[in-house]
């Protein structure tokens, strides 16, 4: 008999002995929940775990437990390795420095010899895991730098894929994906029972349950978003039985925020645009905005909910954010008529029905919105049926309006 893909992790973490724990770039209260709560249960069942994503954890998530154990990079995965052989001597110093774009290391030895050019020896590090477990990631190149600077580790190592985006490529060894559940941290608790039964060990405590609650209240406004489940509030309820923290998550993630943060949102409420005619409800967040506030980028975290709050009438509601280069596209839908998901493919982006991203590389948001905006306009006419005439004269009742 097919074992079920829950069934083939836990027979997979049983045989493994060190693990490592990924979540995506840009990393949020779901991807880091569900990755710490996993290193904390993987390690009371003496697992050697390692969790990490290719980005800083954003500071409103900074009370999470084991905090100080999620990672950014992936230690000894093509690191260049020297050794030098101590022989008689009694250990060495090493000194480095950049000079002229050139990385300088020297190495002293204490007691004994000088190193000759014989003895050194040049290796190439490699990732030593014997399992990796990808958490609320849709396909490995959300995995950013880390993907990049490691891609062979990913067909070396058998890779389990916990997901719970529509968008999921499939792209693990077992994939244990459920576009049903809210967060992706639904379905490590599900795991995680799975492995007390098991293990016959408890592994939910009050910190496990601090974390895999804050995956679901992020990835569900705090159970405002049209993904709560009543699953999600049933899930919810045992993990504040089991000490979940939740008064704790909600003062940190929706009760506390800098003035750099408030000034930031200000500025980006107040630019809120809004066709009527085809219900879409969009605003920006441009470099300048990062300048004139000094709010940093994770300062939008949040924001596109309270678009949503403030926008009665919207079905399609899209913040516009521009990072470096890129100008990325957050996206949330009011009615299942709409699909975020499938709007989200139109510029190589994807998530959810209700809610959805997208990344365009080597844009400006002033040259890049008036075409996102239109290719939604299309979307939308064709589901309204509106007729050109019928644009026009919503446009002219909207012109009216201004002029009164």
């Amino acid at each position: 008999m097919n074992s079920t893909p829950l069934q083939q992790i836990v027979n997979l973490l049983r045989q493994s002995e060190k693990i490592l724990v990924l979540g995506h770039q840009n990393p949020d209260g779901d991807a880091i929940g569900s990755a710490l709560a996993l290193l904390l249960a993987l390690r009371k069942l003496g697992k050697s775990v390692i969790a990490a994503a290719a980005d800083p954890v954003p500071e409103l998530l900074d009370f999470l437990p084991a905090l100080e154990s999620f990672e950014t990079t992936i230690a000894g995965a093509n690191d260049l390795i020297i050794n030098f052989p101590l022989a008689e001597r009694a250990s060495a110093e090493v000194f480095h420095k950049i000079e002229d774009g050139v990385l300088k290391i020297s190495v002293r030895p204490v007691g004994g010899a000088p190193f000759s050019k014989d003895e050194i020896e040049f290796a190439v590090g490699e990732a030593d895991f014997d399992l990796i477990v990808c958490v609320d990631v849709p396909d490995l190149p959300q995995l950013g730098g880390l993907f990049d600077a490691n891609p062979n580790i990913f067909y070396d190592i058998p890779v389990v894929n916990i997901d719970h985006h529509a968008s999921n490529t499939g792209f693990g060894k077992v994939n244990f994906v459920d576009t049903t559940a809210a967060s992706s941290s639904e379905l490590v608790l599900r795991l995680l029972r799975s492995l007390e039964s098991e293990f016959n060990k408890k592994l939910l405590d009050e910190d496990v349950a601090t974390l895999i609650l804050t995956g679901i209240i992020t990835d569900t406004g705090s159970f405002q978003n049209s993904n709560t489940t009543p699953r999600s509030l049933e899930l919810s309820a045992d993990l504040i039985e089991a000490g979940a923290r939740q008064q704790e998550i909600i003062r940190h993630v929706y009760k506390t925020k800098q003035l750099s943060t408030l000034k930031l949102w200000g500025r980006v409420l107040s630019k809120i645009e809004f066709d009527e005619a085809h219900r879409i409800v969009w605003s920006t967040v441009t470099s300048e905005d990062f300048r004139a506030t000094e709010a940093v980028e994770t300062a939008t975290d949040g924001l596109i909910d309270e678009l949503l709050s403030n926008a009665p009438g919207a079905e399609v509601v899209l913040l516009l954010k521009q990072k470096g280069a890129t100008v990325s596209g957050s996206l949330r839908t009011t009615t299942p008529a709409v699909s975020a998901n499938e709007i989200a493919g139109l510029f190589g982006g994807g998530g959810h029905h209700a809610a959805a991203g997208f990344k365009i590389p080597n844009k400006k948001i002033e040259a890049i919105e008036p075409e996102i905006i239109d290719k939604i306009r299309v979307v939308q006419a064709e589901r309204l049926g509106l007729l050109p005439e019928k644009i026009e004269n919503e446009k002219q009742k909207k012109d009216l309006k201004k002029q009164k």
